[in-house]
């Protein structure tokens, strides 16, 4: 009895039938197409990371809150550009807005401290006062006007609030330091430097002291205050325009003295007292006071909330070169 042998068909692939040179031809294709492919992947992930990854890293921190580097790159655009600042300067502008953003969540942390609240009626008058017009000027108006400066400056809607709602608290906060000011206060005619260090500041008040300079030698060339333009000289100013220790020590006695150094959160101050005596408070000084006592509030609300700046060197740079920054030209 035979068995018949039962062959089993060879199986056939779509490949075995199509001709070499062009099955090739379609391998070399599809090689090349997997390298673009993977190419194309590399840089969308390259991009992201070099780019987008980047603009989310955190610059300032406030209480619960944060802004990152597109944040402040947004406001820096719109500083320069509203302003027309000097792109030469962009470091500067950079670290100008910085801490104006830095100094505005916290007059508005200070604000809720403070129990200030604002409706919609104070928002609406502080977008008057932005775009400087009249106190009757419409919602239609301020939209207008709102409309135009979004254009321009690249601003968000949040950042605007944000913006104007600093700057209602502040003004309100303001004008209830200038509405209890009396007509007259004790004032002193000072000298005063301010200097970095402790050790600084412990040198060249013996310097002075032992007269090998003057007073005003030393501030003219030493010191970081202001007055340093007037070699020291700030002049006749009442107490509640200097910082709280400062005008302890200069208060503090009937003469006339040089001072020990004194140390505050700005830095390390000597003070020659000149002359104390009730004067009446000019519309200069009572701005002096005015900004004193937004200082000792912006100061109360970082002891409160706390205050951290994260921005690198690194990404002052990348920032500065994304808004077009520019050389200064030699001699100018």
């Amino acid at each position: 009895m035979s068995r018949r042998i039962q062959t089993v068909p060879q199986r056939t692939y779509p490949w075995s039938s199509i001709d070499p040179e062009r099955r090739n031809t379609i391998l070399l294709v599809g090689g090349i197409s997997l390298v673009v492919l993977i190419a194309i992947v590399l840089a969308g992930y390259g991009y992201y990371h070099e780019k987008v990854v980047p603009k989310h890293e955190t610059v300032l921190r406030v209480g619960s809150r944060s802004w990152d580097i597109s944040d402040l790159e947004r406001r820096t655009r719109h500083q320069v550009t509203r302003n027309n600042l000097d792109t030469s300067e962009m470091q500067k502008n950079i670290e100008d807005t910085l801490k104006q953003m830095r100094d505005e969540e916290l007059i508005r942390q200070a604000g809720k401290m403070n129990g200030i609240t604002l409706t919609e009626d104070d928002m609406l008058q502080g977008y008057r006062d932005r775009f400087g017009l009249p106190p009757e000027a419409s919602r239609e108006l301020i939209a207008l006007n709102l409309r135009s400066e979004l254009r321009t400056g690249g601003l968000t809607l949040d950042d605007f609030d944000d913006i104007i709602r600093a700057q209602v608290i502040d003004k309100r906060m303001g004008d209830k330091v200038r509405a209890a000011l009396p007509a007259k206060a004790p004032h002193v005619n000072l000298g005063l430097i301010q200097l970095g260090s402790q050790s600084q500041a412990i040198q060249t008040r013996q310097t002075i002291f032992e007269e090998k300079e003057s007073f005003a030698v030393v501030a003219a060339r030493d010191s970081k205050h202001p007055s340093k333009d007037k070699a020291g000289d700030v002049g006749w100013v009442p107490r509640e325009a200097l910082p709280k220790e400062v005008a302890d020590v200069a208060f503090s006695r009937d003469d006339l003295f040089l001072s020990d150094v004194i140390e505050n959160e700005a830095g390390f101050f000597i003070i020659a007292v000149r002359g104390k005596e009730e004067r009446e408070l000019t519309e200069e000084n009572k701005e002096l006071i005015v900004q004193q006592k937004r200082a000792e509030v912006l100061q109360q609300a970082t002891q409160a909330t706390g205050v951290a700046v994260d921005l690198t060197q690194g990404q002052e740079r990348r920032i500065a070169i994304d808004l077009g920054a520019t050389r200064k030209t030699p001699g100018a």
